[in-house]
């Protein structure tokens, strides 16, 4: 947060300023920045221009601008300075130097009260509000083992000619949060899901009153993941299974799903840019975590490695962890300043990993390295053992790929800079005769047919241009032996790339076979948005159901297409305002990170990214067939 910062360091630093900032929902470019009674001549004011305006006023990534931070409460800010994402960076201030940003930015005084209405709640208050009858609706983030995100009828129960009827049932708004990225998971009668303020919620998945909340340490943009996963038993002997999470810190978290009681909290990494980006997965007792790495805190880079964790689920104790990155970071050289620089570090694990039970395998893949050298495990599929974690494949699809931002480096002619990670879930089908195919998409666009046996590349279609932000960002859905495409292709950072990707974008949604990667239709955006409108494509995981593909634009547009030729046969705009369950206004903006879940003739959706440039946003969205 200090000025005399180097570029590399603010670099860095803007890069972790949003990741945990909470704000009050607002669309800058919509709405106007609310009063600020004590900002004039505040002494906050310079506390704020020498150690945050750096990143905040000139449009770093993933800062909020000022605007968004005016219109956070005074706790919330104080807040991340002392426990949060900026309590590295505010180390050098007073305490109370850190009250007086809060309270300049805030424009109300700490002691003030927050101008927050609690959610609705449900009658019930205590645990025996579930029903451990109903069986859980998936497994997390991929719905299956296999990371299809397909929802099969008897659980998703929305006929397809009834989905052109969806309308809104309820809006829920999560307070003091500037984006949505939690995907929600329903099982006996209530929904959960996490936040960026780092409450997780109890709700009921009908009407949306609220049972309980749970504050983590930081944003939860995970999904929830629900026990018993398949192969185990019930995690309680009352039958009230368990709730798993990450955060924003590389905590892990178990909860009694029926009060919201902690059972365990694990930290899974010492890395203090060790964070949990992708879901875990719950398998046979084993609790899959992938972690993730953010740029260094310093000028310093790099020493993360990206790594999968295999905690006991009944008690969140370590069984194994292998890290991408076999060996840690070794100093390299040291820059003009004299500072070392480390490497080879990075390939995080950004999805949640597939699980393959005849083979006993699982699979994930890894995004760039963070800093020089490049090696063998950036932008690459893995699989491990699931019994001990060995690596018994993995194939690396992009060579040499270096963080864009990460420190200047001596040049390598061997090295590129295209951000070509896998963000998204490989997925894991079935076909005739005992025939698998692992499919896998990259961010600039292709995707991979592989051999679950030994990872060889069996087909390579490129569906998209790529782009730092898209081709194949958060997720694709399957069904039977069809893939579901989502491209984003936003030209959002676009020259940042070196060599920078070439030729139009070409952002949509496209169907794939499975076993041959042949093209089976097309729905570019082109296809249905109004001329000379600024339609942006599809960065959020989509999710499919009998008949249908659910697919939510960046723009905030959510779609539902028909699965078997492309067509759009549903849409609603959640890039506006609207009045929640409790009164309180929540806004919708970008669309992003997790996906749409269909259960019981319902439909949710979260509104609201906040970060990239994207459209802040707050709420959760539930529709139903009105009849």
């Amino acid at each position: 947060m200090r000025l005399n910062m180097s570029v590399n360091t603010a670099i860095n630093i803007g890069f972790l300023m949003a990741c945990l900032l909470i704000a009050l929902p607002v669309n800058a470019k919509d709405i106007q920045p609310v009063k600020n009674t004590v900002a004039a001549k505040h002494p906050g004011q310079a506390l704020f221009q020498t150690n945050c305006a750096y990143c905040h006023d000139t449009g770093m990534v993933k800062a909020p601008n000022t605007n968004n931070l005016r219109l956070m409460t005074a706790q919330a800010i104080y807040r991340i300075q002392i426990e949060g994402a900026m309590k590295p960076r505010a180390a050098h201030l007073k305490d109370s130097e850190k009250q007086l940003i809060a309270e300049y930015l805030s424009g109300k005084r700490l002691n003030d009260a927050p101008d927050i209405i609690p959610a609705l709640q449900c009658k019930k208050k205590d645990g025996g509000w579930f029903n451990s009858r109903e069986v859980s609706a998936g497994m997390g983030w991929g719905i299956d083992a296999e990371n299809s995100r397909f929802i099969p009828d008897d659980i998703a129960n929305l006929p397809l000619k009834d989905v052109k009827s969806l309308r809104l049932e309820w809006a829920y708004s999560y307070s003091n949060a500037l984006r949505a990225r939690s995907q929600p998971a329903i099982a006996g009668g209530g929904l959960f899901v996490g936040s960026h303020s780092g409450e997780v919620y109890a709700l009921d998945a009908k009407s949306g009153c609220q049972h309980w909340t749970f504050q983590a340490s930081g944003e939860v943009r995970t999904a929830i993941v629900v026990s018993p996963g398949e192969g185990i038993k019930p995690s309680q002997a009352d039958g009230v299974p368990l709730l798993y999470f990450g955060d924003y810190f590389g905590n892990v978290y178990a909860l009694d799903a029926g009060t919201g009681a902690l059972i365990w909290k694990v930290k899974v990494d010492d890395d203090p840019t060790a964070t949990i980006t992708g879901s875990p997965v719950l398998y046979k007792g084993q609790l899959f975590v992938p972690l993730s790495a953010i740029g260094n805190f310093d000028d310093s880079c790099c020493t993360n490695r990206g790594a999968i964790i295999a905690l006991d689920a009944r008690t969140g104790i370590k069984r194994w962890k292998t890290y991408t990155i076999p060996s840690p970071a070794i100093e390299r050289y040291r820059n003009a300043d004299g500072i070392p620089q480390y490497g080879p570090s990075g390939a995080s694990v950004m999805n949640s990993p597939t699980i393959d039970k005849k083979r006993g395998l699982l699979y994930f893949g890894t995004g760039q390295n963070h800093s020089s050298p490049s090696d063998g495990n950036s932008d690459a599929i893995f699989a491990l053992a699931i019994d001990d974690g060995h690596v018994v494949w993995k194939t690396q699809v992009t060579a040499g790929d270096i963080w864009p931002v990460s420190s200047s480096h001596p040049k390598n002619e061997n090295e590129v800079h295209v951000d070509n990670d896998f963000s998204a879930s490989p997925i894991l089908i079935h076909g005739e005769n005992q025939k698998d195919i692992l499919v896998a998409g990259q961010k600039l666009g292709e995707v991979f047919g592989l051999n679950p046996d030994d990872g060889s590349i069996l087909w390579r279609n490129q569906v998209g241009r790529g782009a730092p932000m898209g081709g194949v960002h958060f997720g694709m859905a399957a069904q039977g032996q069809t893939v579901f495409v989502p491209i984003h292709d936003n030209d959002t950072w676009l020259e940042t790339l070196q060599p920078m990707p070439v030729g139009p974008a070409r952002p949509g949604l496209y169907a794939l076979d499975a076993f041959t990667g042949k093209m089976l239709w097309s729905a570019p955006l082109s296809k249905y948005c109004p001329k000379n409108s600024n339609c942006l494509g599809f960065s959020a995981a989509i999710t499919a159901i009998p008949g249908v593909v659910f697919a939510a634009r960046r723009d905030g547009v959510f779609h539902a297409f028909n699965s078997t030729n492309g067509k759009m046969i549903w849409a609603f705009d959640t890039a506006r305002e609207f009045t929640a369950l409790n009164g309180q206004q929540a806004n919708g903006g970008s669309i992003a990170g997790p996906g749409p879940l269909i259960v019981n003739g319902m439909v949710y959706i979260n509104s609201g990214y906040g970060i990239y440039g994207s459209s802040p946003g707050n709420v959760l969205l539930a529709f139903s067939v009105k009849k």
